[in-house]
């Protein structure tokens, strides 16, 4: 497996909803529109966000894959929407 280093404000994610259904079986997916994503690696400069952490991708913008990564992508930080957070004090519903 390939080691991914991210520059400055990129963002190495991996898509974590696989869309399994109950049986395990994995449906195709058509889009990555909603999916939700892990952080895996981050850039020098990123700031307000720590590997682990799960996160939406707004899809008007530009990810890559990254070669020979099954569901492994790059993007740049202000290209996250939306970081998920457990926490119920953190959350805004």
């Amino acid at each position: 497996m390939n080691m991914y280093v991210p520059r400055n404000d990129f963002v190495v994610v991996r898509l974590i909803d696989l869309g399994k259904s109950a049986a395990g079986v994995i449906i195709p997916s058509i889009s990555r529109e909603g999916k939700e994503m892990r952080v895996v690696a981050i850039g020098d400069k990123v700031e307000n966000l720590k590997i682990g952490d799960s996160v939406l991708i707004s899809q008007s913008v530009d990810t890559f894959p990254l070669p020979n990564e099954k569901d492994l992508f790059a993007v740049k930080q202000d290209c996250i929407a939306v970081v998920i957070s457990e926490n119920v004090e953190e959350s805004v519903c």
